[in-house]
């Protein structure tokens, strides 16, 4: 693919990242106000109330409401969790492929890169050091 494509991809997946921030931060402080709080669906756009879908009758105790409920698969159970995968893996792909133009590996290697250094840094702060 040629370097200009690239580059428009590395954009478009960009505004992708973006929009999805804006859109979780939008539900996260003002659910209220915003259209998503016209939608059919409150329980998977209200935060106050969407975050108990990972959980067997939304009772955390219970354990998760399917496999992999709270962790890979987590952004099907809420708006707030699917913006946010929208978002991540929109600006980690961006950034797999500008490590591709300037490195020369493969994009999904970096992209494996990418996600690992995120997971490491993530959850040994969230898991650990921050309890």
């Amino acid at each position: 693919m040629s370097p200009v494509l690239l580059i428009v991809l590395v954009l478009v997946l960009l505004i992708v990242s973006y929009s999805s921030r804006a859109c979780k931060d939008k539900i996260s402080f003002h659910y209220e106000k915003s259209w998503f709080s016209r939608l059919n669906n409150p329980l998977f756009w209200n935060p106050a109330v969407s975050w108990k879908n990972k959980y067997k009758d939304g009772d955390s105790g219970k354990g998760e409401r399917f496999f992999l409920s709270t962790t890979a698969l987590v952004f099907l159970t809420d708006g707030w969790h699917l913006f946010s995968f929208l978002e991540l893996n929109s600006l980690q792909l961006a950034l797999s492929i500008l490590l591709y133009i300037v490195l020369g590996y493969g994009v999904i290697l970096c992209f494996l890169g990418v996600k690992l250094v995120y997971g490491v840094c993530f959850n040994g702060l969230y898991d650990y050091l921050l309890k």
